[in-house]
């Protein structure tokens, strides 16, 4: 099972996330995020932390991934929709609010 390290920084008015592989952060792209979701799969027990999506204050999403093939992601954005292939399926995740409204 996958997991991200996501680290998230939210100070009114800016938010900024990374993503931490191999202990080493990749920051995301400067957006015009409003809020940013964490995503979450349980399975008997078990929860990981497999996804990040970054909500822009147009309702545009960038969705970031855990992916099939052990520590690979894939990225869904308005422009890349198909060749988004996620471990799990978005529709059997969680989404909690981690910064913004």
């Amino acid at each position: 099972m996958g997991s991200l390290n996501i680290a998230v920084s939210y100070v009114p008015g800016r938010v900024s996330a990374g993503v931490l592989l191999a202990s080493r952060e990749i920051p995301l792209p400067a957006l015009s995020a409003c809020r940013i979701d964490k995503i979450t799969y349980e399975e008997d027990g078990f929860i990981t932390e497999c996804g990040l999506a970054i909500i822009g204050a147009d309702g545009t999403e960038i969705i970031i991934m855990t992916a099939e093939s052990p520590g690979s992601v894939t990225v869904s954005t308005p422009f890349l929709q198909d060749q988004f292939d996620p471990e799990f399926a978005l529709s059997l995740c969680r989404r909690e609010s981690l910064a913004g409204k």
